[in-house]
């Protein structure tokens, strides 16, 4: 066997090698955890080799993240469990995000008694007064666990209207 066949295992051996390097750089546009790359692979890096950042204006890729989830969970509020439906209005709520609250006056509907108790405690959260209305009238809803939250979900919208506290 000659150094001509020699070559691609020593080549592969080197490479294999350096992965435990290779491993440790943060994947955060190209910054390299300090004394984890020899500093003879570093010195051919330029400014070119790291991935470029998204245009001025556009959204973080966090903010996408979370506008992916809140639009997920949004779709859950349809779910076919009763418990699913509960628990994704008590996530939306938490979450606070305005483009929940359609899809939540929506699920006021909801034949079960639980989901639409945590349903009227989400939009109370959220406090966003397109709420207001369709939370006055369940006042007046058959289940008394029911009307007994949308009289505090009522209060705290009209507090938060009113700018005597914030809805933080």
């Amino acid at each position: 066997m000659g150094i001509k066949h020699l070559k691609v295992p020593i080549i592969l051996l080197f490479v294999l090698a350096l992965i435990p390097f290779i491993v440790q750089i943060s994947p955060s546009h190209g910054e390299m955890l300090q004394g984890t790359i020899p500093d003879f692979l570093l010195s051919d890096m330029t400014p070119e080799d790291e991935p470029p950042l998204p245009p001025q204006g556009t959204l973080p890729p966090q903010a996408t993240l979370a506008s992916q989830v809140v639009e997920s969970l949004i779709l859950s509020l349809q779910d076919s469990h009763w418990k699913v439906r509960r628990d994704t209005a008590t996530a939306l709520g938490k979450i606070k995000d305005k483009k929940s609250v359609t899809p939540l006056i929506e699920t006021l509907k909801d034949k079960n008694p639980d989901v639409r108790v945590a349903v009227v405690l989400a939009l109370g959260e959220i406090g966003d007064q397109q709420a207001l209305e369709k939370l006055t009238a369940m006042l007046k809803d058959e289940d008394a666990a029911v009307a007994t939250v949308a009289v505090e979900a009522t209060k705290k919208i009209e507090l938060i209207a009113s700018g005597k506290t914030s809805n933080k």
